[in-house]
């Protein structure tokens, strides 16, 4: 039986604005690396830890998802910081 709760505590999943060229999605390694650099940088301005992305969406919409956790944050404290 599935659990009642509809998230994980501490963590929660952003849907980023802005994109990326063409350019940098056409070159799979550079595209690699911009996208989890943005992740990062984005999770410690909220106190959080990037534990991952949507490489195969971001790559198709130029949109970035990340999935956050933060050990000493709630999810409510930390969509509070977005």
């Amino acid at each position: 039986m599935a659990s009642a709760a509809s998230f994980v505590p501490g963590e929660a999943l952003v849907l980023l604005e802005g994109g990326f060229s063409e350019a940098v999605r056409a070159e799979e390694g550079a595209f690699a690396a911009v996208l989890a650099s943005r992740a990062s940088a984005f999770a410690r301005s909220v106190g959080a830890e990037a534990v991952g992305t949507y490489a195969a969406f971001s790559a198709t919409t130029g949109k970035t998802i990340v999935h956050l956790r933060s050990v000493g944050k709630s999810t409510e404290e930390l969509l509070a910081a977005l």
